[in-house]
């Protein structure tokens, strides 16, 4: 198999004959490492290359945490593709992306969309992309209070492909969408079966509103040793969450712009699933996070809020 310097050497060629076989040949590489590859290339041939591969492989791509440009290689495929590749990832890494777009490729690839994906990302880029409903997800696991934690863990399993992430459910009033509580797996899987939702939630979880400013979440965050925080508006309705690994790239992009010589734009982390991701803080990011000039208070809430 070519080494990713071999591939790099033949793409910028630009021979006739450069693309032919590449698709097979990338094909095969780990997604960290083709990625690697896409990073040194020029734009319109990361891009290129983007056009060779299943959609479903380029959603792949666009989601690692080290590909860089993704604005900028969106914006050089065709919007009907561009367009399908969005629609398969998550919402907050779809407005993301969007965001990094031109004005003109950004309207003919939103046209595209199907309604229900064009809906959410319209109602997710009216929030300016420093605040709270800037970098937030709306996939959360919504639980009903009446729920047993029997019905509620079946609940999850239904709808966890769906989600970009479970380890944080939040518990809403049936018919106004307030946030009542959170509960995460460990809460619910520690429980008795048979036990109703509302007993076992945390009641008024840390919340922030959707036109806070980003790094006053982080500030939240890091206080209270969070995973996620619920985002709501001025009514306590909840409209989605942000993780801690969405503030830990809040606070790099910061460091960046204080301190320019260490480069340009960071690498996003990798997105914690439900594999992946405890129930309560993941040490190695809330450390970090606790190392920031932020004022620190004891609190016994910790978690997913």
């Amino acid at each position: 198999m070519p080494t990713i310097e071999d591939l790099r050497e033949r793409i910028n060629t630009r021979l006739e004959e450069s693309f032919v076989g590449i698709s097979e040949q990338v094909s095969d590489l780990a997604a960290e490492d083709l990625v690697e590859l896409l990073n040194q290339l020029k734009v319109i041939e990361a891009s290129t290359v983007m056009t060779m591969l299943p959609i479903p492989r380029v959603v792949e791509l666009f989601d690692q945490p080290t590909m860089s440009r993704r604005g900028a290689v969106m914006d050089k495929l065709e919007p009907g593709r561009a367009a399908h590749i969005l629609e398969g990832l998550s919402a907050d890494e779809r407005t993301d992306i969007v965001q990094q777009m031109g004005q003109v490729e950004r309207r003919r690839v939103i046209a595209r969309l199907n309604e229900e994906v064009k809906a959410e990302l319209e109602y997710l880029l009216q929030y300016d992309e420093h605040t709270a409903g800037g970098i937030m997800t709306t996939e959360y696991v919504r639980l009903d209070p009446q729920m047993t934690v029997g019905d509620a863990l079946k609940h999850i399993r239904s709808v966890a492909r769906e989600k970009e992430s479970i380890y944080a459910c939040y518990v809403l009033e049936p018919d106004t969408d307030k946030l009542l509580g959170s509960a995460s797996l460990r809460d619910l899987v520690m429980a008795e079966i048979n036990d109703s939702v509302s007993n076992v939630m945390r009641r008024k979880p840390v919340s922030v509103e959707a036109n806070d400013d980003q790094e006053a979440v982080a500030q939240r965050i890091a206080k209270y040793n969070l995973l996620a925080v619920p985002v709501t508006d001025r009514e306590g309705v909840l409209l989605g969450f942000v993780t801690v690994d969405d503030v830990i790239d809040v606070i790099d992009r910061g460091a960046d712009r204080r301190h320019p010589a260490h480069g340009g734009r960071p690498t996003r982390r990798p997105r914690q699933t439900v594999f992946r991701q405890p129930d309560f803080p993941c040490r190695s990011q809330t450390h970090r996070l606790a190392a920031l000039p932020f004022r620190r208070g004891n609190s016994d809430e910790q978690g997913a809020a």
